[in-house]
């Protein structure tokens, strides 16, 4: 029975890693799967040691604050990976972490597969040399990300995005915009969604005072709470969330997206063909 180890550092990556190891269990029904993710790894069969939740930061300031926990967790995982000895580590997105991460399996001899690799074509182009390195073979999200790592001599793959794959396309077909509705996607990182939600919320008081029809929808991420959104909201103004289970339904219906960059606007462009183009990227 295979077994491999799949690190996923943020809730998005964890997203997306349940997607590639759903696909990898339906090739190999009793591929055993464990290491650090989030509820949708869990969902997807893996046994999680470690919680993505826990290296969910951003700022200077939290990721210093956090650096004792992150070497603690990187000694843990030295420990479980050389108990363990999985037939492969799988690396997803998160390079700060998941590159000590591939130190360490390397170290270990146990073979290191990158899964949604850094973007180091647009910046810090030299840790491609640590890639060629440590990391066996790349899976890339991106079509022209091959053609660069080739040229470094690093064994890459074009995978496509697996976020095409979880839109429920027929479904979403029968959607349309609810006119004056405004979709709020703050992020998954406690220190993105502390900066962005208040700002959203100036800007939902500046239309409301300014007499437009509007409506918030809040689509919160698996690890926000309710509450926790609310402290950051003018209580003045109205606010209905949305369950992260049902998000590209929910962007669907929104006529304009306020959104965090990264995954969340690449989401809001998959969930809906915007043909006036309203999504826009904080």
């Amino acid at each position: 029975m295979k077994h491999i180890w799949i690190n996923a550092g943020e809730l998005s990556g964890d997203m997306q890693a349940a997607a590639l190891l759903s696909a990898l269990r339906e090739r190999e029904p009793d591929l055993r799967a464990t290491g650090m993710g989030g509820p949708n790894l869990a969902r997807a069969g893996q046994k999680n040691l470690f919680r993505v939740e826990a290296l969910s930061v951003m700022g200077i300031a939290e990721v210093l604050t956090a650096l004792p926990r992150a070497l603690r967790m990187l000694a843990r995982i030295k420990e479980e990976l050389a108990a363990l000895r999985p037939d492969a580590v799988v690396l997803v997105d998160a390079p700060e972490f998941n590159f000590r991460v591939a130190k360490i399996a390397h170290g270990l001899g146990i073979p290191v597969y990158y899964f949604i690799p850094p973007k180091i074509w647009a910046w810090r182009t030299g840790r491609v040399r640590f890639l060629h390195r440590h990391v066996r073979r790349l899976f890339c999200i991106l079509p022209f990300e091959p053609d660069f790592y080739a040229r470094y001599g690093v064994a890459v793959d074009y995978v496509g995005n697996p976020l095409v794959d979880m839109v429920q396309w027929p479904e979403l077909e029968t959607l349309s915009p609810v006119s004056g509705r405004i979709g709020l996607m703050p992020g998954s990182r406690r220190k993105e969604v502390e900066s962005l939600l208040p700002r959203f919320g100036e800007a939902a008081r500046l239309l409301l005072r300014q007499g437009r029809d509007v409506r918030f929808h809040c689509l919160r991420a698996p690890n926000m709470t309710e509450e926790k959104l609310r402290s950051l909201w003018p209580a003045d103004v109205p606010l209905v969330f949305e369950q992260p289970e049902d998000r590209y339904a929910a962007m669907r219906r929104c006529e304009c997206l306020l959104a965090a960059s990264g995954t969340a606007t690449l989401e809001a462009a998959l969930a809906r063909e915007l043909a006036e183009e309203l999504s826009l990227s904080i």
